[in-house]
């Protein structure tokens, strides 16, 4: 933190620093060493409602969100203070922040303003933590923040959630964010109506939470088959989760992803990102924010994978690693003519982790699909995807 600091302190920012809900972490960061006047110009944390009433003026929008921090940038443009040169950085921020029992989801907001232009970054700590602990991250990735000036992305990072000047989403950058962080699990949620969230969107009000994993490089009429079967079956909306990094296939490229994203949402469904690839990892991560059933669907052939993962001894030790990994998780098994159940899927059937559907679907590789001209592949898309294919 040291060079980085000291970088800052030697480049051009001189900067206006608003921290509310965390105390005054950036702040404090900068006056661990000396040079801290050369890159703060003044330092406030309006932290009761009164306070910020009375400092920027009435605000309708929530205490922790990117258009509190909007009202606060277009207030202080509003009053000329950057055009007056006083300062030519805005950083702000506004958090909510739990405790070590993660209780309460530790979120929040950073604006970062250069010379009147800003952008938006939602960071969120999913792990439980000391609050001092959290406090101490917050203030590490402000710093971060002002040091990238809104143009590169940085590792370590909690981002995830980034948005324009105008809180229109930025999905590349978000997830370039994503990509290249080294927090071992993140979940970034991408909603139908374009609009970008945190995993709790779509945990909060439900039982069964359908996770359908794949590639969906393209999505096609046999995703959305399959899909639809299990809404039908459980009652709920099925959430498509992609990888960035996919087992056999290597890291998959952020232009793609957003690509796919957009032809999901396109096709009304929300998508969920992660890193890890393996539905134990997936399960592990989501089972900290949600208590329900967690549904995947997926073809005998996936299931005959996963379960050769606890082939050995399954009688005993196998199916006890297997509850430890699943406890509270189905899998819903779509069949196909040319795949069978192997022996250790049978078991899992036997002891109720997976359920088969007697649906007719259409079997369509999107591998094969992807080999193909458009002509050839036209008739396997979903009408509503065809025009953004052929572009």
């Amino acid at each position: 933190m040291n060079n980085i600091i000291n970088e800052i302190n030697q480049s051009e920012t001189f900067a206006k620093i608003i921290e509310i809900g965390a105390g005054l972490p950036v702040a404090e960061e900068f006056y661990k060493y000396a040079g801290a006047s050369k890159t703060i110009y003044l330092v406030e944390s309006p932290y009761a409602y009164e306070a910020f009433e009375r400092k920027y003026g009435k605000c309708a929008h929530r205490a922790v969100s990117a258009e509190r921090l909007k009202h606060i940038n277009d207030y202080i443009q509003t009053k000329e203070e950057l055009q007056n040169n006083y300062y030519n950085t805005i950083l702000s921020s506004t958090f909510q922040v739990g405790g070590s029992r993660n209780e309460i989801s530790t979120h929040g907001w950073y604006s970062l303003n250069i010379n009147g232009k800003s952008k938006y970054y939602h960071m969120s700590l999913h792990e439980a933590m000391d609050r001092r602990e959290y406090i101490k991250n917050i203030g590490e990735t402000g710093i971060m923040l002002l040091h990238s000036k809104n143009e590169t992305q940085f590792t370590n990072s909690f981002i995830d959630i980034v948005l324009n000047d105008d809180l229109s989403y930025d999905y590349e950058t978000t997830l370039k964010f994503a990509n290249l962080s080294d927090i071992e699990d993140y979940a970034i949620v991408f909603k139908q109506d374009g609009t970008i969230d945190r995993l709790e969107s779509i945990t909060r009000g439900t039982d069964n939470l359908i996770l359908y994993k794949g590639s969906f490089n393209p999505p096609t009429l046999a995703h959305i088959e399959i899909a639809e079967a299990a809404e039908n079956l459980h009652k709920t909306s099925v959430v498509f989760t992609i990888s960035f990094n996919t087992f056999n296939k290597g890291h998959q490229d952020i232009k793609s992803i957003v690509e796919r994203i957009k032809m999901i949402n396109i096709l009304g469904y929300d998508v969920l990102v992660v890193n890890r690839p393996l539905f134990k990892d997936t399960t592990s991560f989501i089972r900290n924010k949600f208590n329900g059933t967690i549904i995947y669907p997926m073809g005998v052939d996936t299931i005959n994978r996963l379960a050769n993962d606890y082939e050995e001894s399954f009688d005993f030790i196998g199916l006890k690693s297997f509850v430890k990994h699943f406890n509270g998780v189905k899998f819903l098994c779509n069949l196909r003519d040319d795949y069978e159940f192997s022996e250790v899927s049978k078991k899992l059937i036997e002891n109720g982790f997976v359920e088969t559907d007697e649906i007719e679907h259409s079997y369509i590789s999107s591998t094969m699909f992807r080999k193909g001209s458009y002509e050839e592949i036209e008739k396997y898309v979903p009408n509503k995807i065809k025009d953004f294919l052929k572009k």
